[in-house]
């Protein structure tokens, strides 16, 4: 008789991460100490990369490190999501893992309504606000992670960024239209 054997430690501990950061990061919304737990402080992480269909749509091109890179980067954009959207629920959809635990790629979806201020580069990078519309928005994307250790190493996020644009402002587009054809946002410089 042989008997095959799968250890399956680092495929447990890889996904039982992966669900602890998203629970803290965006659940919980613990602070940047408590994160660090979980991500390392070398992060790498470019926020510049969710911007791929912003470029595309406009045939820009996409302006790199514009929203900074690493660990820092990543709680700016977290904060920045969970500010907009205080009420954001998100729900992982899978996870997979590779490589014994070494990576980790994450369907996730969250809904949530656009209360409060969300900043974001836009493809020419610049500043771009978009005030609160009381919108009700649905974003999906795919995360992945390395992971080390531990804790994520390196991190890549890819969702369509224009997509959850047009729902924040679509209400808001269609009422300035109607009145005097205004514009929707203000950039700052």
């Amino acid at each position: 008789v042989i008997a095959l054997v799968t250890d399956r430690t680092g495929i447990e501990v890889a996904k039982a991460l992966v669900h602890r950061r998203y629970r803290w990061a965006y659940d919980e919304r613990l602070s940047e100490l408590e994160l660090a737990k979980v991500l390392d402080r070398s992060l790498d992480f470019e926020e510049s990369a969710t911007k791929a269909s912003l470029a595309v749509s406009r045939t820009a091109a996409v302006v790199a490190g514009a929203d900074g890179q690493g660990f820092a980067a990543y709680m700016k954009r977290r904060d920045r999501f969970i500010t907009a959207f205080p009420d954001m629920l998100r729900t992982i959809e899978s996870v997979e893992i590779s490589d014994n635990g070494a990576q980790a790629l994450t369907h996730w979806t969250w809904e949530g309504t656009h209360l409060g201020e969300y900043r974001a580069t836009d493809y020419d990078g610049t500043l771009l606000v978009l005030a609160p519309t009381q919108a009700r928005v649905k974003c999906s994307g795919v995360s992945i992670d390395g992971i080390r250790d531990g804790k994520i190493v390196r991190h890549q996020t890819f969702y369509d960024e224009a997509a959850l644009r047009a729902q924040v402002t679509k209400e808001r587009m269609t009422a300035l239209r109607a009145r005097d054809g205004g514009d929707w946002a203000h950039r700052s410089s």
